[in-house]
């Protein structure tokens, strides 16, 4: 009979191979070919250890091994023997920074479009992002599952356990975060919402610095018709906005507050969110301050979005609120900048600037044709004036101190309201009376009437009592005496006295 071939033996180096364990043998390392079972104790093991059989891979074979593997299941065999080895054979060598092979198994998710998310899906991480798995070096993934809005690396569930042996962080650092904020901000208004709830929880690791910095980051997604801005070199991931603004330049949206300015900015992201990005510098409501830079910077513009605003409040009628375009609202922002004036007086620059931009309201009466009339009404009941606004210069308008004054020459006035009246006048606006001068010129002859006589009477009559009361209310003596009085004084009659009156803003 013919003698069946005999398996052929291939010779090594004992340095070439490792001890026949199946852990080893599970790695597909060359093991020893060793009959009946292996005793590490037994004088032939010592004897093969010492002519360098090996008893663990090498930590950067096993890397390689773990990187390259043929399979997911392969690849966690080799994992797990790397974590059940790390304290008895890896701990001292192994060093995170130097590792060059990504062999860390991750997942990392990426943003969805708008597109993508049903209508019947609830917004959370896993409808508005994808999952993609990767390999990453320890230095570029980490352990925390709540940063996965941020789309880093981060460990697959069953090996952030083993983050500390691995060298990987629990969370990516601040300087991680500020640049995914800077360079890809968020555009969808959800996924913003959900990268907010997870800076809230980090607030704790943000420094001064880090806080100043995020001020002036273009990363808050807002409404509105504007062409797409971010911050310098930055790309957005989805134009589902029309822009991102820094947090000064964003209030929060509070429907207890009442009327918002269409003129701003008003944002929510939900309890959680809002809690970081007030952290960011995003206020409550805009200051006194913000308030009269928006108003000056464009007047009209400022009118215009209060007169939005109201029409929206009364969409349903010719609400008097119509009429005005607006002119009600922006007088409320006018009261409210004139009770803050102890504190806008404090600062000469905002001052200025209020004295010479046309943004205070002056009105006046205009006199009504008859087609404005409503013939279904008995005309004798109609006012025949109507209240006419506009804005104007500080010093273009004219403080009323004297209403035949107002009616002889009609000027652009300030609203008849004490507190207006005064903020008008601390930005320069003139009182009327001051704006006119008169003057008299008597006509006919001069003649002892006894009208004239019985004036005179009265005046010496009166005069001490006069004369002694304005000098104890006002400290002061006067230099002339009722009886010089009682000498000096001349009253006759004449047939006219005409008075001249001359408005000196228009001279007329």
């Amino acid at each position: 009979d013919p003698v069946p071939p005999q398996p052929s033996i291939v010779r090594h180096c004992a340095a070439n191979l490792y001890v026949p364990t199946e852990e080893l043998q599970s790695l597909g390392l060359p093991v020893l070919d060793w009959p009946g079972r292996w005793r590490a104790s037994s004088e032939e093991a010592q004897f093969l250890l010492d002519l360098g059989l090996r008893n663990f891979p090498p930590l950067k074979d096993l890397i390689q091994l773990i990187a390259e593997a043929p399979s997911t299941s392969f690849r966690a065999t080799a994992l797990r023997y790397f974590v059940n080895q790390f304290d008895i054979h890896y701990r001292a060598q192994y060093r995170p920074h130097q590792v060059t092979r990504a062999f860390l198994p991750c997942a990392r998710w990426q943003r969805r479009t708008q597109g993508n998310l049903g209508d019947d899906q609830v917004p959370t991480v896993d409808t508005c992002f994808t999952r993609q798995e990767m390999l990453a070096r320890p230095t570029e993934c980490f352990a925390a599952s709540e940063a996965k809005v941020m789309e880093l690396p981060l460990l697959e569930p069953e090996w952030q356990a083993e983050a500390s042996k691995f060298g990987v962080p629990l969370h990516p650092p601040v300087a991680v975060l500020l640049q995914i904020l800077e360079k890809r901000p968020f555009g969808d208004a959800t996924q913003a919402r959900l990268a907010f709830e997870y800076l809230t929880s980090r607030q704790a690791d943000f420094r001064i610095d880090d806080w100043k910095k995020l001020r002036r980051i273009r990363f808050i997604p807002t409404p509105g018709h504007d062409s797409l801005k971010t911050s310098k070199g930055a790309q957005p991931v989805s134009t589902s906005v029309a822009a991102f603004r820094t947090p000064v330049e964003c209030y929060f949206a509070n429907q207890g507050t009442g009327f918002q300015y269409d003129f701003f900015t008003y944002i929510d992201f939900g309890p959680v969110a809002n809690l970081f990005l007030k952290s960011c510098g995003v206020q409550d409501e805009p200051s006194p301050i913000d308030l009269v830079h928006s108003i000056t910077k464009d007047p009209e513009q400022f009118l215009e979005s209060c007169s939005r605003q109201n029409h929206t409040d009364n969409d349903d009628t010719e609400s008097v609120g119509q009429r005005d375009r607006g002119y009600q609202q922006y007088l409320q922002v006018l009261r409210q900048l004139a009770v803050q004036m102890p504190l806008l007086s404090r600062y000469p620059d905002v001052m200025q600037r209020m004295r010479n931009r046309p943004f205070l309201i002056a009105v006046r009466d205009k006199q009504l044709d008859t087609s404005e009339k409503s013939t279904g009404e008995d005309n004798a009941t109609l006012e025949n004036t109507m209240l006419e606004y506009r804005l104007e210069y500080p010093y273009n308008i004219s403080l009323v101190d004297d209403t035949v004054l107002q009616k002889l020459f009609t000027p652009w006035t300030s609203p008849m309201e004490t507190i207006l009246e005064t903020f008008y006048e601390r930005l320069g606006s003139p009182w009327l009376t001051k704006q006119v001068s008169e003057a008299t010129q008597v006509s006919g002859t001069l003649s002892d009437s006894p009208t004239a006589r019985a004036l005179k009477k009265l005046i010496e009559e009166r005069a001490p009592l006069l004369i002694y009361e304005y000098q104890r209310e006002h400290s002061t003596k006067v230099q002339v005496t009722s009886e010089w009085l009682a000498t000096k004084l001349i009253v006759c009659e004449v047939d006219r006295i005409h008075i001249y009156r001359k408005f000196a803003p228009t001279q007329q």
